[in-house]
């Protein structure tokens, strides 16, 4: 089963290219590295999996 992640904004667009490359084999594992986090987050997602594998992504600044 393939999976990736994806972190998008409220238009459905990749905020500052942050995706991974496809995990196929289990066990298998892939990271995206040096996110910071911003308002324009709004979701991660597995593109293979968009109605399952779906979060809203709650950004609090202090």
């Amino acid at each position: 089963m393939t999976h990736n992640v994806e972190i998008r904004d409220e238009d459905d667009e990749i905020v500052d290219d942050y995706q991974n490359d496809d995990v196929t084999e289990e066990g298998e594992e892939t990271t995206l590295k040096c996110v910071v986090a911003s308002e324009e987050m709004s979701v991660y997602i597995c593109t293979y999996h968009e109605s399952t594998q779906v979060g809203d992504i709650p950004i609090q600044t202090s």
